[in-house]
């Protein structure tokens, strides 16, 4: 059975967009359904703007941090990337 590449936003536009410090961007998850999944549910659970929806990503990725949970913080990463490569810019 075939999979197909999620896209990702790169590291650097993360960066950017959602004001994340390198110390902070948690690589080592590859990339899978669920982390669409994850993604849309930070859409679908809210009726905020789509900054307040990366904002609660970046918040759950630092509080993942803070818990020295960095197999969450690396998913949590992909899923903000995935989030940021479906919805552009604008994410």
């Amino acid at each position: 059975m075939a999979t197909t590449m999620q896209a990702l936003a790169p590291l650097s536009c993360c960066a950017q967009i959602c004001g994340l410090a390198s110390s902070e961007m948690i690589v080592g998850a590859a990339p899978r359904p669920e982390h669409a999944f994850l993604a849309a549910s930070y859409v679908q659970g809210s009726r905020a703007v789509k900054a307040t929806m990366r904002s609660a990503m970046v918040t759950a990725i630092r509080a993942a941090l803070k818990a020295y949970q960095m197999r969450s913080a690396a998913e949590l990463l992909v899923a903000l990337r995935v989030m940021i490569a479906s919805n552009g810019a604008s994410a």
